[in-house]
């Protein structure tokens, strides 16, 4: 399943049972009861996150801090992209090839994390 995008959605199992069952009874058909199922896949699904402050102090920083942290590694990269991509003629060579090697390095961490910047 490497490299292929795959996006699961959830249905509660009474659900689904509910339309199967419908559909058994002979009072809509598969197809019928297969779109109902996918249109309660589909509706807005909403996640808690939920902790016992002071003691999950930390894990709630890191929780909360989240797109602060994906908004620094985006400016990162946007520099490190510049910063290889508009330079000047008379940069030097040996700088030039260590900006690429940090922005490699830098995709090569968030890549080992399981994240990515949409890029």
């Amino acid at each position: 399943m490497e490299g292929k995008n795959i996006n699961l959605k959830l249905v509660k199992v009474g659900t689904v049972r509910k339309y199967m069952d419908a559909h058994y009874r002979d009072e809509i058909s598969y197809s019928e009861a297969v779109n109902r199922i996918n249109q309660q896949a589909n509706k807005n699904m909403k996640a808690k996150l939920i902790f016992d402050l002071p003691e999950d102090k930390y894990e709630y920083e890191m929780a909360s801090k989240g797109s602060s942290w994906y908004n620094v590694s985006w400016d990162m990269y946007q520099y490190l992209r510049q910063m290889t991509k508009y330079v000047p003629d008379d940069t030097h060579e040996e700088y030039i090839k260590a900006m690429y090697q940090c922005k490699d390095e830098f995709m090569q961490i968030i890549r080992e994390n399981g994240v990515d910047l949409d890029v």
